[in-house]
């Protein structure tokens, strides 16, 4: 499984799509050893608060596959890695960052029959920060065809939001962002 991963985000890395993006995804999420709970990733983002940056990029390896889509997850590691003055990896990482957001930003268009499609909260967020945008209202809403996340933001802009792996009752939404960690 590991290696057909590796295969097809290296294809990704190359052609950021949201068809891509969505296959990894699926793959990464349909498999419960590749979830992480939010406390490790609370973990993680203490060791940078606490410039533990060594111990951060040590710890990283055993978040992936589970955050290997994360825009936000290549960014801690490419500031962690300015921290330690490895150029090397602060432009690896930038680059899958940049190539993350890009797929996510490729699932769709932010209106409700295209909706974003997310894995993790901070995906939303990585969705604003890139367009620019700042929340003043975030509810849950149930689409014809989904439950997701609907972002009112300045200026009265709407942003639709689709978890990846589809809950079909509310309750099952919250048992999902559970298990998916999803995190702001």
């Amino acid at each position: 499984m590991i290696d057909q991963l590796e295969k097809l985000y290296e294809k990704f890395l190359h052609r950021p799509s949201g068809d891509l993006y969505l296959d990894l995804t699926q793959q990464i999420l349909s498999e419960d050893s590749h979830i992480r709970n939010h406390e490790d990733w609370h973990a993680l983002q203490n060791m940078v608060r606490l410039t533990d940056y060594q111990g951060m990029v040590r710890e990283a390896a055993n978040f992936i596959p589970a955050w290997l889509l994360s825009p936000r997850f290549h960014q801690l590691l490419a500031d962690s890695a300015s921290h330690l003055g490895d150029e090397e990896l602060v432009e690896l990482e930038d680059f899958q960052m940049r190539q993350c957001l890009a797929g996510l930003m490729n699932t769709g268009d932010g209106t409700s029959s295209k909706p974003y499609r997310i894995a993790h909260t901070s995906d939303l967020y990585d969705v604003l920060a890139a367009r620019e945008l700042n929340a003043q209202a975030q509810h849950q809403v149930q689409h014809a065809e989904f439950i997701g996340d609907l972002i009112t933001c300045d200026g009265g802009t709407e942003l639709w939001f689709r978890p990846v792996l589809q809950p079909t009752t509310p309750y099952q939404n919250v048992v999902m962002e559970q298990k998916l960690m999803r995190i702001p």
